[in-house]
C-alpha cells in the first residue's frame, strides 16, 4: 500500500520501485514528473530512449538519489547514459541489501 508520505517523496532525479506490474520489485530513477504520472527507466529494460510512464501509486519511495552523479545530470539535463543508470541502480540495490 502506498501512502501520501511516499507519494509527496517521489521527485525528479529520485529513486523508486514498481511495487505493480510485470516490473514489481525493480528499480528505477525518475526522469520526469506529472502530476500523478512519472517517466522513469532503469537503462536495462526501460531505456533513455523510451522511458516508461507509470502512476505514482504504483511506486514505491526508495531514495531521493542525491548521492548518485545521475542525480545532477537529470537535474541538469546533461547527457546521460544507459549504462550509468545501470550502473547506479546496481550499486544502489547492492548496498539496500547489506
Amino acid at each position: 500500500c502506498v501512502t501520501e508520505e511516499d507519494m509527496s517523496q517521489i521527485e525528479k532525479g529520485g529513486i523508486v520501485r514498481s511495487i505493480s506490474g510485470r516490473d514489481a520489485g525493480r528499480l528505477y530513477f525518475v526522469l520526469q514528473t506529472q502530476s500523478d504520472r512519472v517517466l522513469i527507466a532503469d537503462g536495462q529494460l526501460r531505456r533513455l530512449e523510451k522511458p516508461k510512464q507509470k502512476n505514482v501509486k504504483h511506486l514505491e519511495f526508495v531514495s531521493d538519489g542525491r548521492s548518485t552523479r545521475v542525480y545532477a545530470k537529470i537535474m541538469e539535463g546533461a547527457r546521460l547514459e544507459n549504462a550509468e543508470l545501470r550502473k547506479a541502480l546496481n550499486l544502489f540495490s547492492t548496498e539496500e541489501v547489506l
